[in-house]
């Protein structure tokens, strides 16, 4: 009997711990040396399985949209069509301590030094709209494709846009607010657009 490839096992739990460095140091304060500590290997391991830490951000971002890709899969072929709108709101106004809501915010703050993190931010934001914007064509019948569309984006930056001010100090009550504007904006927005 052979031994067992450990590859995938390794590169989950070095994946794990980057992510948890990230939340703890921050994005720049993550490092190689503190994520083989977090993840109780030695600095060597983690260029045995994963390179360099391009690689690791690389294989990070890799792993959250191929999450969110499979989630957003699961939403399009296992829910009503009439319940999506509402599951996508919830979706993108998750509690701001969610890991992937956190980790999605710490990356939208990065991005603009980082064109790794942007060409990410690109492509799954572009999903999100995407997704948004049918279910909102869903809800509201007449309402045209590029209506539909703004009123997705305007969506999304309310959602990100809410986390990153929770960190200045906006009060949660606030921030618990902005899912109802959004459902308020959908509700009422002129079906040919503004």
């Amino acid at each position: 009997m052979g031994r067992k490839d450990l590859t995938h096992i390794r590169r989950e739990e070095i994946l794990d711990a980057f992510e948890q460095c990230i939340f703890r140091y921050g994005f720049d304060g993550a490092t190689l040396q503190r994520t083989a500590e977090e993840a109780r290997v030695n600095l060597g391991t983690i260029h045995h399985y994963i390179g360099k830490r391009e690689d690791l951000l690389k294989l990070l971002l890799d792993r959250l949209l191929e999450r969110t890709t499979l989630e957003a899969a699961q939403l399009k072929e296992h829910q009503p069509q009439e319940e999506q709108l509402h599951l996508l709101l919830e979706a993108f106004f998750l509690d701001p301590q969610d890991p992937t809501s956190r980790m999605l915010t710490l990356l939208v703050q990065e991005g603009s030094s980082h064109p790794q993190i942007r060409a990410f931010l690109t492509e799954i934001n572009t999903l999100y709209c995407t997704l948004l914007s049918e279910a909102i064509q869903t809800h509201r019948p007449g309402m045209k494709k590029s209506p539909s569309e703004q009123l997705a984006f305007t969506i999304l930056a309310l959602a990100y846009g809410g986390d990153i001010l929770m960190d200045f100090g906006l009060p949660r009550s606030k921030r618990d607010r902005l899912m109802d504007m959004a459902k308020f904006l959908i509700d009422t927005s002129p079906l040919e657009g503004l």
